[in-house]
């Protein structure tokens, strides 16, 4: 697979399929603690690809390492 590009409104989202696996492999490993995969998803994303999560989601807030 290659790797595609979506632009919307000055916002360029890459898409790499290689990068997909870790964040739904973490994903299943959080929703034995989130009820919301929406949740465990974003969750994911953000614990493969970014430095920091800033949410005020109370049930993101109580996971502890």
């Amino acid at each position: 697979m290659q790797k595609k590009e979506v632009r919307k409104v000055g916002l360029v989202i890459k898409y790499d399929p290689e990068t997909r696996r870790p964040i739904l492999t973490t994903a299943f490993k959080l929703r034995k603690v989130l009820d919301d995969f929406i949740k465990c998803i974003i969750l994911s994303s953000a614990i493969n690809n970014a430095d920091v999560l800033i949410t005020e989601d109370e049930q993101i807030h109580e996971i502890k390492e």
